[in-house]
């Protein structure tokens, strides 16, 4: 378990930006406007599959919005695990924003007071 944290604490400052990458991604879902962008969020979630080494993954066009597929078949005879991820994004006419700053501002925010909560 201590190598475990040890490298997520030393990889801490990645994973926050890939997050922001991803926040960052316009992905307004009712907006016909933002199909490329949800195309964007759906080749960004690819990506990131692949970079963490899922040997196949995929990304389903449909009607509506694209659909991410990922597999990881390295633990033979081991149970199968599933992640299912609705990302739902609604436009600020229809769902007023609760935050008054970016998603991504407020993530490092709310991750620096979690340091600061940590560090007392």
């Amino acid at each position: 378990m201590e190598e475990t944290l040890t490298y997520i604490s030393k990889n801490q400052n990645r994973y926050i930006n890939e997050l922001k990458q991803f926040l960052s991604i316009p992905s307004i879902s009712n907006d016909p406007k933002n199909q490329a962008d949800m195309r964007d969020c759906a080749n960004f979630l690819r990506d990131q599959l692949n970079d963490i080494g899922f040997q196949q993954t995929k990304i389903f066009p449909t009607n509506g919005h694209p659909i991410v597929f990922g597999e990881w078949l390295g633990a033979p005879g081991k149970p199968t695990l599933l992640f299912y991820f609705l990302w739902k994004i609604l436009s600020r006419q229809i769902h007023p924003h609760p935050y008054p700053i970016p998603c991504s501002e407020f993530l490092q925010h709310k991750l620096v007071e979690m340091d600061c909560l940590k560090q007392s």
